[in-house]
């Protein structure tokens, strides 16, 4: 995808909860984004044309555009479970193993037997296996907290989406409704793809991204 993009990447290698708790991450990866702004450029990097990607990132006055890679684009005061029960199609829930956290509440991840049906389709079963290893569980919070900000971000910068039309996890008219009401600039579906768009079909990913630095 950063080939496709022409762009460099540089990853911030996060310290892990639970020894590092909040605001580490936030603290490293500023860190890391002014470290590339000032010494970027003895390492080849343009530093002037810098993308944040990122579930929170629409929220940094840097950023000028958004790009909704298989994402969730919320208005102010609703949740990401409202908007996967807004049309038919997502069997996410039914895919979910549940575990309480000691912080209190539920976190999810998709059990293993399921994982690659309902994540990752269109990718052979060695990297499904990998993916379902190694994925990040999501909160209970993350699910149906709402988005609690002044004004979506999709409503004050330009937006781009790109998604499969075979997403099980957000389903494509979930998608489509979204980026109609945030006047998308360009809008991607790519036939037959999964959730794991950025992994399987990373051209049309990198083709949006180019599309959204070009303005």
């Amino acid at each position: 995808m950063a080939v496709g993009a022409g762009a460099a990447v540089v990853f911030v290698e996060y310290d892990r909860s639970p020894e590092a708790r909040y605001p580490v991450a936030i603290e490293q990866g500023y860190a890391t984004a002014r470290w590339i702004t000032e010494h970027g450029a003895d390492e080849g990097l343009e530093a002037s044309r810098l993308a944040v990607a990122g579930d929170s990132a629409s929220e940094n006055p840097a950023v000028r555009a958004l790009v909704y890679v298989a994402g969730f684009a919320p208005d102010a005061g609703e949740t990401a479970f409202q908007l996967s029960e807004k049309f038919e199609g997502s069997t996410l829930g039914a895919a979910l193993a549940a575990y309480p956290v000691a912080t209190g509440g539920n976190e999810f991840r998709i059990a293993d037997d399921k994982f690659h049906h309902q994540f990752c389709a269109d990718l052979d079963a060695g990297e499904a296996a990998l993916m379902a290893a190694t994925q990040r569980p999501v909160t209970e919070r993350a699910l149906t907290d709402d988005l609690n900000v002044g004004e979506a971000p999709w409503r004050v910068k330009p937006s781009w989406f790109v998604y499969g039309e075979r997403d099980l996890n957000i389903p494509a008219e979930v998608v489509r409704f979204m980026a109609q009401r945030a006047s998308s600039r360009g809008t991607r579906e790519i036939a037959g793809a999964s959730h794991a768009i950025a992994v399987s079909q990373p051209d049309a990913v990198a083709a949006s991204i180019r599309d959204a630095v070009s303005g």
